[in-house]
């Protein structure tokens, strides 16, 4: 399986521990299909705390890991959007927004430029 290094950690040993997370299934290249895919975006809201957002984008999307979640969420309430995943199919990107409409956050699908 393919991994994506994430960030390395020095160990008291002198060895490098990796976090490393699955590489992200089904995302398109534009060049293989005539298009870039779609984007699922995450708006930021009054009601809902940065803990709970974590939490349900955990729950929706599969591949996430504890670090990408804490970072997207601090991405949207900082800059009210931030984007959840980019250049994937558009029956997955409307499933992943369904999931998190259905937990009350508020996204949109669009295209990925």
């Amino acid at each position: 399986m393919n991994r994506v290094l994430l960030k390395a950690f020095p160990t008291a040993a002198g060895q490098r521990f990796l976090l490393a997370r699955p590489a992200r299934p089904r995302t398109l290249s534009p060049d293989t299909t005539g298009g870039a895919g779609f984007s699922v975006v995450l708006h930021d809201d009054a009601v809902h705390t940065m803990p709970s957002v974590k939490k349900k984008l955990l729950a929706v999307i599969p591949d996430m890991c504890e670090l990408e979640a804490t970072e997207i969420t601090s991405r949207a309430h900082r800059t009210g959007q931030c984007i959840v995943r980019a250049r994937v199919e558009e029956t997955l990107a409307q499933k992943y927004c369904d999931g998190l409409r259905a937990r009350a956050l508020t996204c949109t699908v669009e295209p990925s430029l």
